[in-house]
């Protein structure tokens, strides 16, 4: 049986997928840095792939099946390209891949400790990455995605490289990506499809996750057959299969 290997976000930590692991058990590392773990000086998608691949060696996991949540789905995807022979399927739930300038500012905003540190979400990410200091991490984190202006982290070229079957998931109305966005994604991959769900999904404890363990079983079930799917209709979402371009 092939392992699934799922991937927090940034910021965030393996405690916190919870609301997902309680549906759809899987291998949750913590990225370097987050969940308490000692925080780096910085930060960059490189590093935190082999990270997690070291740590996947450690539990046995070769090949496996990987989710990736919000940024935890950009670094599933860089692993794909760079280290095909580790993953077979992969799937992400409102994963952004292309930064401007606009949206750097936008994600810098959001992991801003001093807009974070009187609000309830200060607290949560406190008890998340003690001991460490979670304002450091976010400014690490920050200044990661400040880099993404001269060096994005996936091109064109790395995109094309992902051959393997991938199911991209996102709420309509999410802040971070939008649904046009996503599909525009599968577009680019060689063998994608969209599953798109009304409202958000950031945080993932307010997504409507019966329905995305349900679109992720079936998709991991045979990725090959379910990502050239040309249509399937489900009542709690909308499925909007792209095949291959």
């Amino acid at each position: 049986m092939i392992p699934l290997v799922i991937v927090h976000g940034a910021n965030g930590a393996a405690r916190e997928m919870a609301p997902l692991t309680g549906r759809l058990p899987g291998f949750v590392p913590n990225m370097i840095g987050h969940g308490g773990r000692e925080i780096p000086a910085s930060l960059n998608i490189p590093a935190i792939a082999a990270d997690l691949l070291r740590q996947c060696d450690d539990a046995g996991i070769g090949m496996a099946d990987w989710f990736g949540f919000s940024f935890g789905g950009l670094v599933a995807l860089w692993i794909a390209a760079y280290h095909p022979e580790r993953v077979r399927g992969i799937v992400t739930l409102v994963t952004k891949v292309d930064y401007d300038a606009r949206s750097i500012a936008h994600v810098t905003h959001l992991l801003d400790p001093e807009r974070l540190a009187d609000k309830p979400r200060g607290a949560e990410l406190a008890e998340t990455h003690a001991p460490q200091d979670w304002r450091e991490l976010a400014r690490v984190n920050a200044r990661m995605f400040e880099g993404f202006r001269e060096r994005p982290p996936l091109g064109d070229a790395e995109i094309a490289r992902i051959r393997q079957p991938v199911l991209l998931m996102a709420g309509m109305e999410d802040p971070l990506v939008s649904g046009a966005e996503t599909s525009a994604l599968a577009r680019r991959l060689p063998n994608a499809t969209t599953g798109l769900f009304a409202g958000s999904c950031h945080p993932i404890a307010q997504a409507p996750l019966d329905a995305i363990v349900r679109l992720t079983t079936a998709f991991l079930a045979a990725p090959e057959q379910q990502a050239r799917a040309a249509r399937v209709k489900l009542t709690e979402f909308r499925w909007d299969g792209l095949g291959e371009h």
